[in-house]
């Protein structure tokens, strides 16, 4: 916890809240002993009376990662973020979520055909169709989103921010406490997910979890619609839909990269492996398989008692953050401090200033007495 001492205060006479980092044990030892090298950033706003954000992320100093080689960094189109992740962790893959790149580029128009151009990466289509749209989707930098650019061992082939936008969402009503209750509720849920998913994982009697079954179903019934051509040496030649894949077994490898980017068989591979008499099962990763992921939830978060049992320190009270209204010196407030009277400053009469009206009045305006005295004299005339 960072405490912020007022500038010009004897030291220890107020302590300022400025901001909690908090990581729960259990979480950041599942984490770097089973989980993928794959982390992602986002932040949530609070919701409460003091307004601030609540980010849902990991120091690079916390979870040991130096300077982010071999590691995935997730997160959307902030460019704050974007230059820190640069700046603290260099050799990090920074990713970012490809819905955000999609929303922000298409503010400009309405054109459907931007959407299919966008989703199936036809850059050459989108540069004849629409010049404009081609120069700004460029600059969005297409390697931090597209699949085509991604670096190969983290297993996870993911361009959206979906895990940390599935959070935010958990914790929208717990946004709407105080600080601590806040961090009470997400703490309980943490804890209760944590158990569930380990009841879930020591219920599962298969080897790999329910979602890698059926895509290895699915992988199985597509590499019946391939053909398959044999050469000599570890790699074979794989057709489908008119296109052509080398897939080498040895190495695990096939031109289409989906297997080097999930470590999942892709259709083309399974297409080979049945070929050769052998069984998906053989080319999972461990990370897909039902002990990992009882390892994983093994770690549990431990309950906590309620606020008043928590013990008491002997240190002064933290004063809440400074306000949000651009204003940092203490004080009251006329439209939420009811009890105090606040004094408004003196307002500027409107109007012409009343030392000079005075002197006017005394003095006298010979020019406009004399304009009087003719607009008297042709009313008279008039009348008569």
């Amino acid at each position: 916890m960072d405490i912020e001492t007022i500038p010009g205060a004897t030291v220890g006479s107020k302590q300022r809240f400025y901001r909690l980092y908090m990581c729960f044990q259990a979480q950041k030892k599942a984490w770097k002993k089973t989980c993928r090298p794959v982390i992602g950033l986002d932040g949530a706003s609070l919701k409460w009376d003091i307004k601030g954000q609540l980010l849902a992320a990991s120091l690079a100093l916390d979870l040991g990662l130096e300077d982010g080689n071999g590691f995935v960094i997730m997160s959307d189109k902030q460019k704050g973020l974007v230059k820190a992740v640069h700046t603290l962790l260099p050799e990090a893959e920074h990713r970012q979520c490809c819905r955000h790149i999609y929303g922000n580029w298409r503010k400009g128009g309405k054109d459907l055909r931007l959407q299919r151009f966008f989703w199936f990466i036809s850059m050459d289509e989108l540069k004849n169709y629409d010049p404009g749209a081609h120069a700004s989707l460029i600059k969005t930098k297409p390697e931090t989103w597209s699949r085509a650019f991604f670096k190969i061992g983290s297993y996870c082939n993911d361009n959206l921010n979906n895990l940390c936008e599935s959070f935010n969402k958990t914790i929208r009503e717990p946004r709407k406490k105080p600080l601590l209750d806040t961090l009470e509720e997400i703490r309980r849920q943490c804890m209760t997910r944590n158990y569930n998913r380990s009841k879930m994982a020591k219920d599962r009697k298969t080897r790999f979890t329910q979602k890698t079954h059926k895509e290895l179903d699915m992988v199985e019934k597509k590499s019946k619609e391939c053909s398959l051509r044999w050469a000599v040496g570890p790699e074979a030649e794989v057709e489908d839909k008119d296109q052509s894949y080398v897939v080498n077994l040895e190495n695990e490898t096939c031109a289409c990269r989906s297997w080097q980017m999930n470590d999942i068989q892709c259709i083309h591979a399974a297409k080979v492996i049945f070929g050769v008499g052998r069984k998906l099962s053989e080319f999972v990763a461990p990370c897909y398989t039902i002990s990992k992921w009882r390892e994983t939830y093994s770690f549990g978060i431990r309950p906590v008692n309620g606020m008043i049992e928590w013990p008491r320190t002997n240190r002064l009270g933290v004063i809440p953050p400074p306000n949000q209204n651009s204003q940092p010196e203490e004080g009251h407030y006329k439209n939420i401090c009811r009890k105090a009277f606040v004094q408004s400053p003196p307002k500027k009469p409107r109007g012409r200033p009343r030392k000079y009206q005075e002197e006017a009045i005394a003095e006298g305006d010979d020019d406009e007495e004399e304009e009087l005295e003719e607009i008297r004299a042709r009313l008279a005339k008039v009348r008569s």
